[in-house]
């Protein structure tokens, strides 16, 4: 309904990272017109400066078990906060630096959202830290359908960064640095972006590599 030869949708009721449109026309006089809005009450937009990831790798359960912390400064004052995170991992605990716990709630296209009780106020540095779980067969609904970027395998395992096996902000558009320690069985090794070092003081029987 609207003014005569017009046509409008529903909105959207709470943020996504993929938007599909159908085609337009491109008829004489006609004009196509996208309206799009933060729903939320104020900018979402925050800056990941950092994310520190401790992860363990168990490929008899084809389980992924993982502490990451996020350290942020946001753009403007964030009472919440919407990540991209894979549809298998579950989190365990979230909390900020004075430990209180952010409560988290599930939402479209891979994402959740975090909201915390005490806003982050503008341009100043903080973090979060999540402690998660999650078994990764390969099989597990991808953000690509038909495409796997995540699987745990007996004699192999991956996980690339469209997977988003860690929260991600803004999914490539926020350059990010990371400091990843991956602990796998003793003879599995681990690739990486990085140059692998061996920390000598891992757990018997496994292998930890700082990458």
């Amino acid at each position: 309904n609207g003014d005569p030869g017009t046509e409008i949708g529903p909105c959207a009721s709470e943020a996504a990272t993929s938007w599909y449109f159908a085609a337009g026309t491109t008829r004489r006089g006609v004009e196509q017109w996208l309206v799009l809005s933060n729903p939320f009450a104020t900018d979402a937009r925050i800056d990941v400066e950092k994310y520190t990831i401790e992860a363990r790798v168990d490929p008899n359960l084809q389980m992924l078990t993982a502490k990451v912390k996020l350290q942020f400064t946001p753009d403007a004052d964030a009472s919440e906060m919407t990540l991209g995170f894979h549809q298998s991992m579950e989190l365990h605990t979230v909390t900020t630096e004075s430990g209180d716990t952010v409560p988290v709630q599930r939402v479209a296209d891979s994402n959740i959202r975090l909201q915390f009780s005490q806003p982050f106020p503008k341009g100043k540095s903080a973090s979060i830290t999540f402690d998660y779980a999650g078994k990764i067969t390969g099989n597990e609904e991808s953000p690509v359908w038909g495409i796997k970027f995540a699987a745990i395998h007996d004699d192999n395992a991956y996980f690339m960064y469209p997977s988003r096996w860690f929260p991600v902000n803004d999914y490539t558009v926020d350059r990010f640095t990371s400091d990843i320690k991956v602990t796998t069985p003793s003879d599995y090794r681990v690739v990486g972006s990085g140059n692998g070092t061996v920390d000598p003081a891992g757990p018997a029987g496994m292998r930890t590599e700082h990458i």
